[in-house]
């Protein structure tokens, strides 16, 4: 096999500041459009010396995100270290035929990866007060908002409860490792989701991992394509795809001339066939 040539090093380790590792990106040259698509093609035929000029090109947006983190217990350096991993898994397991832009599909990877080792490293640190005290108030609020809803809260939902913005909640939620269920969203009924959350990997951390709305139609419409007719049009009227607003299962069931388990016999096959193809293709999406 062909040697991965590195043109810089993936890790800070052996700089002696931060100062010479930006300065060597910035001696690295942006890809165009062109360059970029072209790259990703390339990488998915296996040809690992595009990888290595792809994750370079992208090495800087990787910083630009590890500086968000600071202060939260880890070295700068050691943040782009592990956003530097996560672009590289990024860049191994991105598909250029969905259509949309790299860096839109590895800013999940890359935040995911920095706040993995966040996470790791939050049981070992002395969280500040203040999110000690917004940590304590959604565990509170965890349980009220429970009782109210019947269902799990979201983030948004706890963030405005706690009084902070739904990003920082997002974060301090992770460093006290919360359960997953609290990032649920919403849905018609006690125990749904949205068609989005259901259909990806439950790992998932809701935050922006597509750059625009119309990525993430296009990767919408383009998954639902997949589908029967019948298969879609229930889950676009189940979910509000399409459509001036969500249905209930009985109201579908009526239009469809069927019963309301039958409709969720249909929806549950209908997901459960979207979630392969998104685990198979590696799709990541809020």
């Amino acid at each position: 096999m062909k040697a991965l040539r590195i043109e810089i090093s993936y890790t800070t380790r052996g700089y002696h500041s931060l100062n010479l590792y930006f300065n060597d990106l910035a001696r690295i040259d942006l890809l165009s459009e062109e360059e970029e698509l072209l790259l990703c093609r390339r990488v998915r035929e296996g040809d690992l010396s595009a990888m290595d000029r792809l994750v370079s090109a992208n090495l800087r947006f990787v910083v630009t995100c590890a500086k968000k983190y600071e202060r939260m217990g880890l070295p700068l350096s050691d943040l782009i270290n592990e956003g530097n991993l996560g672009l590289i898994t990024a860049a191994r397991k991105f598909d250029d035929t969905l259509g949309f832009k790299f860096i839109s599909y590895a800013v999940f990877w890359i935040r995911q990866a920095i706040m993995m080792a966040l996470g790791e490293h939050s049981r070992m640190i002395r969280l500040p007060m203040n999110q000690v005290r917004n940590i304590t108030l959604a565990h509170q609020q965890m349980g009220v908002l429970e009782q109210q809803l019947e269902r799990a809260a979201t983030v948004e939902e706890l963030a405005q409860a706690v009084g902070v913005p739904a990003t920082q909640m997002e974060e301090q939620l992770l460093l006290d490792r919360m359960p997953l269920s609290l990032y649920q969203p919403s849905g018609q009924e006690a125990g749904e989701r949205e068609l989005v959350e259901l259909v990806a990997d439950q790992e998932l951390l809701p935050s922006d991992y597509l750059a625009s709305g119309s990525d993430q139609k296009f990767l919408v419409d383009s998954l639902m394509a997949t589908l029967s007719a019948r298969e879609r049009g229930i889950l676009e009227k189940l979910y509000g795809i399409n459509c001036p607003m969500e249905s209930s299962y009985e109201v579908v069931a009526a239009q469809a001339s069927l019963t309301p388990s039958r409709i969720k016999q249909i929806a549950a096959s209908a997901i459960k066939k979207l979630k392969t193809l998104v685990r198979e293709k590696g799709i990541m999406y809020e």
